[in-house]
């Protein structure tokens, strides 16, 4: 069940002062892009990773989680109530079916699954 690294997401109040930073250490930064569920990222892309700079554009679109439903958008404005830095390291994965039983079978707490596929929108 070895998986390698996707991505990781850094969770930010002030996107555009994140992605300067990110800029001025010498990477190449991403337009921002808007989620439909509350959030706007700007990717910072390397050779088979890439990290996600990510803050709350609109809370007014945030799904609150319930009961076996988890929710990016909630889960991010969360944890920048009390810090910011990386909020989440997502793991590779082929067969989302296949990851759940996987972790079902670890004794992981799991989700209904959700996608993340979108059309990107950029400002």
């Amino acid at each position: 069940m070895a998986r390698g690294l996707d991505h990781v997401v850094v969770a930010v109040r002030d996107l555009d002062a994140a992605a300067k930073a990110w800029a001025e250490l010498g990477f190449t930064v991403t337009p921002e892009n808007r989620h439909a569920w509350g959030t706007a990222n700007r990717l910072v892309q390397l050779d088979g990773f890439f990290i996600e700079i990510l803050t709350v554009a609109d809370e007014s679109l945030i799904v609150e989680a319930s009961e076996g439903d988890f929710s990016f958008g909630a889960f991010n404005r969360n944890f920048l109530k009390t810090r910011q830095g990386a909020s989440m390291l997502v793991a590779e994965g082929v067969d989302p079916d296949q990851d759940r039983a996987d972790f079902q079978r670890l004794g992981l707490t799991t989700y209904a699954p959700f996608s993340f596929e979108r059309v990107a929108n950029f400002k």
